[in-house]
């Protein structure tokens, strides 16, 4: 409560230097993060942020807004900032996500025609010049992300202590998808892009009203990571033949240097996404665990179903797959988030 008061008191002083005021401010729900935040009735509609200065990216954050804003992709613009203290003051880009649109649409609109503006923008970003303040998501960063997998989700939540031979054998994996990743062509990722980071109208996403947010730990990376994070959403499942028309789609919209092959398409697709999702399994365990973050487990059955499904299509990952269904599988089972999810083809 007293850093929302200090936050909106120097919300006052920069608001009064733009000869702007506001009457009424609302705190809203966060995200998985520490940070906070206050819808202000301002005009045009702003929020007020907190996020503590030692755990939260704003000057990444800042930077990569002037970068996406300046080249055409829709982010929230900047008012001010104090990065010392950690607040800011944004854009607010309203109170309706992409996954609110969808659940409210009854069938007035088709995903595709829903989506084709998020891959719109998205191409937009892909295309960007990178500068150089993003970092690469490199080999190790690809290996840290995965190996949440372990101690959080496989350990922490499901009680199941690794021996040394299944820990090699995950690295055997981990390496495989890692090299999937890092052959593919490299362009600015957001890296958590879901239909809970997007913001749009009320019943359909429109290029005009659409918004990308959250997108403080962008970096340069694999092509295809924001395409599953998007169609292989962890809170919106759609069919996979969706999924695959997409993602051809998209693939053959680009500039060839950019292009996969098409023979090649869905398996990086399909690697990229389980490299995705191990890690997801690791974050959403360590949010509920850590964090106290309940809300994140009702989520695990979808992720744990995308594994298993990308698993069953590919000889290299039949092993896991094995694993995972003799070994963790019960485990899940045993659990009172669990529930029986399967992908639609």
């Amino acid at each position: 409560m007293v850093v929302q008061e200090e936050l909106l008191a120097w919300v006052r002083g920069q608001l009064q230097a733009l000869g702007l005021a506001f009457n009424e401010a609302k705190p809203i729900e966060g995200d998985a993060g520490f940070r906070q935040y206050i819808r202000l009735d301002t005009d045009p509609a702003m929020l007020a942020v907190y996020g503590p200065p030692m755990t939260e990216k704003h000057t990444e954050f800042v930077a990569i807004s002037e970068h996406w804003r300046t080249s055409g992709v829709h982010a929230p613009r900047v008012f001010a900032h104090d990065l010392a203290q950690g607040f800011l003051l944004v854009e607010d880009l309203g109170a309706t996500s992409l996954a609110d649109a969808l659940a409210n649409r009854r069938g007035r609109t088709t995903p595709a025609e829903i989506y084709a503006p998020v891959l719109a923008q998205l191409r937009t970003l892909q295309l960007l010049t990178p500068k150089g303040f993003y970092p690469q998501y490199s080999a190790h960063r690809l290996q840290q992300e995965m190996a949440l997998f372990e101690p959080w989700f496989v350990e922490g939540l499901l009680g199941y202590t690794l021996s040394e031979c299944e820990k090699a054998s995950l690295q055997v994996l981990y390496q495989h998808l890692i090299n999937s990743a890092q052959a593919q062509p490299q362009v600015i990722v957001h890296r958590d892009l879901h239909c809970r980071n997007i913001q749009c109208s009320d019943t359909v996403a429109q290029d005009a009203q659409l918004g990308f947010i959250d997108f403080q730990d962008a970096v340069i990376g694999p092509i295809t990571y924001d395409w599953v994070s998007l169609l292989k959403d962890c809170y919106q499942q759609w069919p996979a033949s969706f999924v695959s028309e997409q993602a051809m789609r998209y693939n053959q919209a680009l500039p060839a240097r950019l292009r996969l092959a098409d023979e090649a398409l869905l398996e990086t697709l399909d690697l990229m996404g389980l490299q995705r999702h191990l890690k997801v399994l690791g974050i959403f365990a360590r949010l509920s665990l850590r964090d106290g973050k309940m809300g994140y487990l009702h989520d695990l059955p979808l992720v744990v179903a995308y594994v298993r499904d990308v698993c069953g299509r590919y000889e290299a990952l039949q092993p896991f797959l094995a694993w995972f269904d003799r070994v963790l599988l019960p485990l899940c089972a045993l659990q009172p988030w669990y529930r029986c999810v399967v992908i639609q083809p």
